[in-house]
């Protein structure tokens, strides 16, 4: 994700590191900024009357997001949209922080996750790659701090370049060292991992005591990972790097055990409850709350058509976003290079709509099946997915297969009753169709428009040479639209 990379102040990994490396290298004269390394002045002299004071704390959703903006114009198809970094946030709400000017201006953000032991071996092994994080391999804090290992992400400077940004820079890890000493305390050895973009960035790495875990050659990212082991003594030897920031810099990491109402109320409505009876609930009953949920297979084939997969999900996230009704629509932490075991565990994020995009150049339904060196991929099969679907507590809604030859799965389940609506391709579709009919339908749904009504504009919209067919469930109407309040399903 991309990102966390994963990234909430979601910048990818990798430039995590470097940005992180970066905070490092202020004690020795040296920023290191996406790959490039740039000498800088001796004394960090400050823009004039720039920033005063700082003030440092837990990120909120709306400074989150405007992190996410500024990553925006440099990490192109490695940028993560506001809401995935917001489903993040939901499920470790201290694990991201915010540096604010005198001036109320968002200076620097940064995480520090805990991450499922599942994910972190596979991770640490180099079996599977930073984009692969979910929210589902996210720890809560309480689970994090009995954590041996944590990872370092979302980190993110204003005007890094320039003499404030490289200060920012440095008061960001001086902020860092102490989050971790009051959220996580000093008393547990933990070990801080990371990924090194090139060899300057792994020469730092060395020179401020990471150790190498991996090498590149070992790994899916193609990257070497490094892990610092933080001790009491450590990270004394750190503080001591960096100039003291206390009397310009003011932290407050007090942990109330009272959820934040805001995200309390967003967490409520991520998704809609089951019953009871474990029956499907109409809108009324979920507070209209609709969450949908992208999952793509490998990104393979072409160079090209790697960049596709996010753009498509950032297709929905804008089109849903800049609708009349965004506001009944959540999108879920998008699950990349989908497995068999992700998707029966995506019933977790309770999803209404399921949104299904294409594999590789032919853009097949296919799922990975192994993620280890070599990586194999499987086409979904139709009656696996009925089985699958059907398990999950909440009813799908809607399900759409942007994918070649994908018509026949739709129409089986509708048939087998598993979703109410799904749309799929009866042959081919390229990309560039693929993500305008996905842009064109979401912004339909999301302005009030029913099934038919969206599906017909989107077809217009991109003007395929064979239209998606909409496959209806009996007693099904297609002329509502069961997510805006006021119709019916």
């Amino acid at each position: 994700m991309s990102g966390i990379s994963a990234t909430g102040t979601v910048v990818a990994p990798p430039i995590v590191v470097a940005a992180v490396v970066a905070c490092l290298a202020i004690g020795t004269g040296a920023a290191y900024v996406r790959g490039r390394l740039s000498q800088i002045p001796d004394s960090l002299i400050d823009d004039a009357g720039a920033d005063s004071v700082y003030k440092c704390g837990f990120c909120t959703e709306g400074r989150l997001r405007e992190a996410v903006e500024l990553t925006k114009p440099y990490y192109g198809h490695e940028y993560v949209a506001p809401d995935v970094a917001v489903q993040w946030l939901m499920k470790s709400p201290k694990g991201f922080v915010q540096i604010i000017n005198s001036y109320g201006e968002l200076c620097a953000s940064f995480g520090i996750l805990g991450l499922t032991p599942s994910f972190t071996e596979q991770f640490m092994a180099g079996k599977v790659s930073d984009t692969q994080l979910s929210s589902q391999d996210i720890l809560s804090l309480d689970k994090a701090k009995r954590s041996e290992s944590l990872y370092i992400s979302g980190v993110v400077v204003r005007d890094s370049s320039r003499h404030r940004g490289h200060k920012r820079a440095g008061v960001m890890l001086w902020c860092m060292l102490h989050y971790m000493k009051t959220v996580y305390g000093l008393t547990k050895t933990r070990r801080l991992y990371a990924v090194a973009v090139n060899r300057k960035s792994e020469q730092m790495m060395k020179n401020f005591g990471f150790q190498l875990q991996g090498r590149k050659d070992e790994r899916v990212d193609r990257c070497p990972i490094y892990v610092l082991t933080l001790t009491k003594k450590s990270w004394a030897g750190l503080m001591r790097k960096i100039p003291d920031y206390s009397q310009m810099c003011k932290c407050n990491f007090r942990i109330s055990r009272k959820r934040p109402r805001s995200l309390a109320r967003k967490v409520a409505s991520a998704g809609a409850l089951a019953s009871a009876s474990g029956g499907s609930l109409p809108p009324d009953e979920t507070g209209g709350q609709v969450t949908v949920l992208f999952i793509a297979g490998d990104r393979g084939g072409s160079q090209r058509n790697q960049i596709q997969t996010p753009r498509e999900f950032e297709s929905l996230g804008e089109a849903l976003g800049g609708s009349k009704h965004r506001d009944k629509f959540t999108l879920a932490t998008p699950i990349q290079a989908a497995t068999l075991p992700k998707l029966a565990a995506a019933y977790r994020d309770r999803p209404t709509v399921l949104h299904f995009a294409g594999h590789g150049d032919d853009r097949s339904l296919s799922l990975i099946v192994d993620q280890g060196l070599l990586v194999t991929e499987a086409p979904i099969v139709g009656q696996q997915l009925v089985r699958i679907l059907g398990s999950f507590p909440v009813r799908i809604r809607f399900c759409v297969l942007n994918a070649c030859a994908s018509a026949p799965i739709a129409r089986l389940l509708v048939d087998a009753r598993v979703v109410d609506v799904a749309v799929g391709w009866p042959g081919k579709v390229v990309d560039a169709t693929a993500i305008a009919f996905s842009r064109a339908l979401y912004r339909c749904l999301g302005d009030g428009l029913t099934f038919s009504q969206s599906v017909t504009l989107a077809i217009e919209s991109c003007n395929p040479g064979e239209p998606p067919i909409l496959h209806v469930g009996n007693g099904v109407d297609p002329n509502v639209n069961p997510f805006v309040s006021g119709t019916d399903a």
